[in-house]
């Protein structure tokens, strides 16, 4: 999972895309990077760290120059024999990537992974292909230049109809910017007028540090190219994909994505407040005092839990924001590290006290375990686990980062068995059932639910 912004036909494109993708840091803290345009030449800078720490202090009127560019924050998946998993921790991978070739110099952004990267990667070098950052993102570009278009956006199409995958790509030329999503819209992107301009982000969170009126926000479509030009007062569109249909990723809404954010109209906080309010009316837990969430993620689907209810909610757990989510940091003992550094328990409000500990997702099972310890050593007297969304059975191959399907708790496990290994009194999920309702979609045919029920979302 990453964010990415793109700016373009506006002063400062540069410095407006970092100032945005800041509002992205949630999507990726390994990483972050940024390229623009001035018309004659591409500009790049990039490094490891979070957006501050990348880009705190450079001159981006010298180092990154022009009216258009985009950025880019990382978090480096593994999915299914992915290209990734040889590139973690390399400053190779750290987009935006750049193809300076005298045809077309162009940067790429991408938010979304190619299960398939490394066979068709393979394929591609044994036709002397030669891939620099082992990275799926890499793959764009290769099959870019493969097509005999000589049309920029037909070779970028002509690439697109040989993957199978997700992707919410931006790519910046020298005086053109690009963006698409892939045929099954598994990921986000939106782009709004802007001064003269154009704003495309990953959420519309990042939108909102510029004003936009949310009545001019529009989502990309499932299997659509858009192309920003000069001259245009909107982007040119065109679709790629003959049959293109939503499998819109489940987890963006119970996890990934801001609360501030909304997708077609529809606000992420009052899906989740409506997730915690269905699992209070599903699983209630009888002679609880309090409700607590598991920071921040959970902090809206435990305000629901609350309503619904009528159990006080409590700050049972502190977070310190200077450490970043530990779903997406990359290693267990890094995860388990960081929990005990990010969150603190509040002793005055937790001891003594029968606890509904709300959270979004059991992935591993570690962290919730170092959790709930960490509670009972505060002094908890019961610990209720309720989970917002339902058990996550199966691998994520389309851009978040779940384990293989043996590591995941609730695949090898019974909902007894991790209550007794997480060390909590009693524990439930919601049922996919009331998740589908809560999206909206109680068929599940607009949303990939695969964690949840293993069903392959382009072949349902």
């Amino acid at each position: 999972m990453c964010g990415i912004v793109g700016v373009y036909n506006i002063p400062e494109a540069s410095r407006l895309a970092v100032h945005a993708l800041q509002r992205l840091q949630h999507r990726g803290q390994e990483a972050a990077g940024a390229a623009s345009s001035d018309g004659r030449r591409l500009s790049r800078h990039r490094g490891s760290g979070d957006v501050t720490g990348v880009f705190g202090g450079i001159n981006f009127a010298s180092e990154l120059p022009g009216m258009s560019a985009i950025s880019h924050v990382r978090y480096s998946t593994a999915g299914k024999d992915g290209l990734i998993t040889r590139d973690r921790g390399s400053r190779r991978g750290i987009q935006p990537l750049l193809d300076d070739s005298r045809y077309c110099p162009a940067a790429f952004a991408h938010n979304g992974n190619i299960p398939e990267a490394k066979e068709i990667c393979l394929a591609m070098e044994r036709t002397g292909a030669i891939f620099a950052s082992m990275s799926d993102t890499e793959l764009f570009m290769h099959l870019a230049k493969q097509s005999d278009a000589p049309d920029f956006s037909q070779r970028l199409i002509d690439g697109f109809k040989q993957i199978d995958g997700a992707y919410a790509l931006l790519v910046l030329t020298l005086d053109r910017l690009y963006a698409a999503v892939d045929p099954h819209g598994f990921r986000p992107l939106c782009w709004a007028p802007y001064r003269g301009g154009f704003l495309i982000a990953s959420e519309t969170c990042a939108l909102d540090l510029f004003d936009i009126p949310p009545e001019t926000v529009v989502q990309v479509e499932p299997g659509t190219l858009l192309e920003f030009a000069n001259g245009l007062t909107e982007p040119r569109v065109t679709r790629f994909a003959a049959a293109p249909f939503r499998r819109f990723c489940s987890f963006e809404w119970i996890y990934f994505a801001r609360p501030d954010s909304t997708f077609d109209g529809q606000s992420v906080s009052k899906v989740r407040e409506d997730l915690g309010r269905r699992l209070a009316r599903c699983c209630p837990a009888v002679g609880a005092d309090m409700v607590i969430a598991v920071p921040d993620s959970a902090n809206v689907h435990a305000a629901g839990f609350s309503q619904e209810s009528g159990l006080p909610l409590g700050n049972g757990l502190v977070r310190s924001h200077s450490v970043g989510r530990t779903f997406i940091d990359p290693g267990e003992e890094k995860r388990a590290a960081a929990v005990r550094l990010k969150l603190n328990p509040d002793r005055g409000v937790v001891a003594g006290k029968k606890l509904v500990v709300i959270d979004d997702s059991i992935v591993r099972g570690n962290t919730t375990k170092e959790i709930i310890a960490l509670l009972r050593r505060a002094g908890a007297l019961e610990i209720h686990l309720r989970i917002a969304s339902p058990e996550i059975t199966d691998s994520c191959f389309w851009g978040i980062d779940t384990p293989e399907k043996e590591k995941l708790i609730a695949a090898t496990r019974t909902k007894d068995e991790i209550a007794a290994f997480v060390g909590a009194d009693s524990l439930e999920y919601l049922p996919i059932e009331e998740l589908r309702q809560a999206l909206n979609d109680p068929e599940g045919k607009r949303h990939c639910l695969t964690c949840f029920n293993g069903i392959h979302p382009t072949k349902s």
